[in-house]
């Protein structure tokens, strides 16, 4: 999950951003590539020069001086291109509280996206909430170890402490989507409206293994979440509710397994939120926990960082109810 860089030549506009089914180069020679990005995503970075840019036709142009950056996605074995224009075109845009990769281009340092937000008070918060919380089942399998012939076993504080856990993923559903101007009243929100953060954040593509406690599987909490069934498709969230209002029927809920799921939940949604390199790197020291798989972003979604002095970031909504 690295950034991508563009080179750039002087003062000209900002080189293309595209991604290779081959490795090769157009017949006249103007586009080149000294690496090999994966095919419809950028997840490896590389440098790419072009220096055909006044052998495009003037449509072609416009698109590339209207977006800023023109996106590549993909190239023929003939040398066929097209040009992707970016979801968010103006620079320094950016949707707030929703982690994209961020293109890098070499003609001054900017700042990417993650970088400029890292320390934002909600982002602080979030990661001392894990800290202690990751602390309190840290405890907990002092008594009970981890190994898979003890995941079933319940108690008092391990309810207590996915109740507790849920409750900071139900703050940072809310904060996303009061951040983007979601309409609706926050003490009425539920799973079919934290559910809209599914395809934005990408959250079933992430999962989270904990180091630490080497019998544990790679967890990927999000996986299943199904919109038509926002709750019951969501086991660790219907797990919390049954165990919230009905604790005397339903305390052998409250395992072992499931603390570990929601805590994978919680730090799955707080790496979408401010990006899962920076937040992983946090608490690299502790060897906490790992992501061990990530979203593969399409070129379009990238970020386009601002390149002016100001260096800022500056909020565009997301339509969640229109997201495809």
């Amino acid at each position: 999950m690295t950034d991508i860089r563009i080179l750039t030549k002087g003062d000209s506009l900002p080189l293309h951003l595209f991604t290779f089914s081959e490795i090769g180069r157009l017949e006249n020679g103007n586009i080149k590539s000294r690496l090999t990005p994966l095919p419809d995503n950028l997840e490896s970075s590389g440098f790419v020069d072009f220096e055909g840019f006044n052998d495009l036709n003037e449509c072609e142009k416009s698109d590339i001086i209207k977006n800023k950056y023109g996106l590549w996605n993909g190239i023929s074995s003939e040398g066929n291109y097209h040009l992707k224009k970016a979801n968010l075109p103006n620079q320094g845009s950016c949707y707030p509280r929703i982690y994209r990769p961020t293109i890098i281009t070499d003609k001054h340092r900017q700042v990417s996206w993650d970088e400029y937000f890292y320390n934002a008070d909600y982002n602080v918060i979030t990661r001392k909430q894990i800290k202690r919380m990751f602390h309190l089942l840290d405890d907990i399998c002092t008594n009970i170890w981890p190994h898979k012939n003890n995941l079933q076993a319940y108690g008092v504080a391990i309810r207590e402490l996915i109740i507790l856990i849920c409750t900071e993923i139900e703050a940072l559903w809310k904060g996303v989507l009061r951040a983007n101007n979601h309409s609706g009243d926050d003490e009425k929100m539920t799973t079919n409206d934290y559910c809209k953060l599914m395809h934005p954040l990408q959250l079933g593509t992430y999962s989270v293994k904990f180091p630490e406690y080497p019998n544990l599987k790679n967890f990927k909490p999000f996986e299943k979440w199904d919109a038509n069934k926002p709750t019951e498709s969501l086991e660790f969230y219907k797990t919390y509710n049954e165990i919230k209002h009905d604790r005397e029927n339903k305390l052998s809920s409250a395992t072992l397994e499931t603390a570990f799921e929601t805590m994978a939940a919680l730090i799955i949604l707080a790496g979408s939120q401010m990006g899962p390199n920076k937040l992983e790197t946090s608490f690299s020291r502790d060897n906490m926990f790992e992501f061990r798989s990530y979203p593969h972003w399409k070129a379009e979604e990238y970020y386009i960082p601002d390149t002016t002095w100001q260096e800022r970031w500056y909020p565009e909504y997301l339509d969640f109810n229109n997201y495809s």
